[in-house]
């Protein structure tokens, strides 16, 4: 799925597209912390599903999940 462009200029996402990318910043610092290996893997499935979401408003959809 992707967002059209009249969507990626709403005041609405972007101001839900400001709130994931300050909630990514604060997981980052999250799992910059001494984690144990199951809290890490938690965390980072919670940065990616953010980033999944944010990745509506990008031109270039791809069905491949990175490992970033």
């Amino acid at each position: 799925m992707r967002l059209e462009k009249h969507e990626i200029s709403s005041s609405t996402w972007t101001k839900v597209e400001a709130h994931i990318k300050a909630r990514l910043d604060t997981l980052r610092a999250t799992n910059d912390a001494d984690l144990d290996p199951i809290q890490t893997a938690l965390l980072r499935g919670r940065i990616r599903e953010l980033k999944a979401l944010t990745d509506l408003s990008q031109d270039d959809q791809s069905l491949v999940v990175s490992d970033e």
